[in-house]
């Protein structure tokens, strides 16, 4: 989980150089949120499930959506509005999900 994040910010800061760096982003980015979601599924379980499914939707959920929202303003231009901001927040909060699950895992969470 940390190790995909960790590609994923390396492999973005190199993406304006080829496109094949844009797609190793999208790919280690989809990992760690999908690692994270089930690392903290897994962590929090089925005694803390609501909190569980409130921490995945707005720490993953929101930025998957926030990049897919900003996909589409580029490729069609569907909104009028300055999108450079999803990628800002998709980091956020993808930082602070990783640091919950560092925590939790940390901790025990029982």
């Amino acid at each position: 989980m940390v190790f995909s994040f960790l590609l994923a910010g390396v492999s973005y800061f190199y993406a304006g150089r080829s496109r094949w760096c844009v797609a190793l982003t999208v790919l280690l980015a989809l990992a760690f949120f999908a690692s994270a979601s089930a690392s903290l599924w897994l962590v929090l379980g089925e005694r803390h499930a609501g909190w569980a499914i409130l921490s995945i939707t707005l720490l993953a959920g929101v930025p998957l959506a926030a990049l897919v929202i900003f996909a589409v303003d580029v490729a069609w231009g569907l909104f009028c509005t300055e999108m450079t901001y999803a990628v800002v927040v998709a980091w956020l909060l993808g930082l602070m999900l990783l640091l919950l699950n560092l925590v939790f895992l940390a901790v025990g969470c029982s």
